[in-house]
């Protein structure tokens, strides 16, 4: 059984804080994803699951053993890098055998597990020859064969797609989620892309400064984020989050920008219970507003359009709202003739709407 838990785990370097009591657990065979930006803490977790940091404080298990004292090479874990580090004098077929070679695995089973692990990751043409004639995704494909040529309990692969192009790395997306399915171990994966970590984790630990913010599905973090943070770092383009008030007036539930005002009487007993005091934020999704070019609804408020990108199918644009020039973003069928300067009209879909709480920055609904 190749579980992993983290029981409050600490780290500091100097007076700063990498890890403030880090705590979950990875269940035998899942594709678990610590998603966060660069030094929220994702990889010190991983150097620590593989025992080349100690930790502060706290426990780490692999299955059933506590594994604090356990030597890394004794860990019976395989972990790929950022900067892949192949050795540029050996060809691909030695760096894919490196580990079994110390590990003193007989010559024939070598040969048999590197040519089986060529043809999983379609490498086999790769084996004669060296990293310097490797393209970026090249490099890739051989640096995951030398970590799973090993078949240990765990693989810990960090950020690895982090430095290809887009068009490799959405390939490589592709070919790694193929490859979880066909070795079904259990692998940590970390990155600082929102959109790997929601198309490939079965479930997600969003993490930032040091600590799990949100541990959920896809579905979860993105339809149901916990706080301000999850909110705006999952989904692409971000949430659109607004500085609100909240007043309840001839039993209407109102929140109140400079530019607008929404009925949220259906959430006012819920919003009552939850909200510390008045001042709060709300978000939307770009594609959850429906824009128009007229007023089609009393509901709607009007923008002025900033900025217009085309992105094929649909046109993201960036709108001015009031007198604030707060900018908020929405999305329009591609091919919508709009430019600078145009207004357009704005309506939220109240069923997808999220609110904030403005200090704690905690989710209210």
């Amino acid at each position: 059984m190749a579980s992993i838990r983290l029981v409050n785990i600490a780290k500091r370097y100097g007076s700063k804080t990498a890890l403030d009591n880090i705590a979950f657990e990875v269940r035998d065979k899942e594709f678990f994803v610590i998603a966060g930006p660069p030094g929220a803490g994702a990889t010190t977790t991983l150097r620590i699951i593989a025992g080349l940091e100690r930790p502060d404080a706290g426990e780490v298990y692999i299955g059933d053993q506590l594994v604090n004292d356990v030597e890394p090479k004794d860990r019976d874990v395989s972990m790929v890098f950022e900067n892949l580090a192949l050795y540029p004098n050996k060809n691909g077929y030695d760096n894919i055998a490196f580990p079994l070679r110390q590990r003193k695995v007989p010559v024939e089973e070598i040969r048999s597990r590197v040519i089986e692990v060529a043809r999983m990751l379609k490498i086999e043409n790769l084996l004669d020859r060296y990293p310097r004639t490797y393209s970026g995704g090249e490099l890739q494909r051989v640096a995951v064969a030398r970590a799973i040529v090993r078949r240990p309990k765990v693989y810990l692969l960090d950020q690895p797609l982090a430095n290809l192009d887009a068009l490799i790395r959405a390939n490589m997306r592709a070919e790694l989620k193929r490859l979880v399915r066909e070795i079904g171990q259990t692998i940590i994966y970390t990155t600082h892309d929102q959109i790997e970590a929601v198309s490939m984790g079965d479930r997600i630990a969003v993490i930032n400064a040091g600590r799990i913010r949100q541990l959920d599905t896809s579905d979860g973090v993105y339809g149901r984020p916990k706080d301000k943070f999850v909110a705006s770092f999952i989904g692409s383009p971000r949430m659109n989050l607004i500085g609100c008030t909240y007043e309840v007036k001839d039993d209407r539930a109102l929140l109140n920008s400079d530019s607008f005002s929404l009925d949220v009487t259906s959430l006012k007993d819920h919003i009552g219970r939850n909200a510390k005091d008045s001042e709060l934020i709300l978000g939307i999704r770009p594609e959850d507003i429906r824009t128009e070019l007229t007023q089609k609804s009393m509901e709607a408020f009007q923008a002025t359009v900033y900025v217009a990108e085309p992105m094929g199918s649909r046109t993201l644009i960036s709108a001015q709202l009031g007198k604030e020039k707060d900018v908020i973003r929405t999305m329009v069928p591609g091919g919508t003739t709009v430019k600078p300067g145009d207004k357009v009209w704005l309506e939220f879909d109240r069923n997808k709407i999220h609110i904030f709480d403005k200090k704690t920055e905690e989710a209210i609904v």
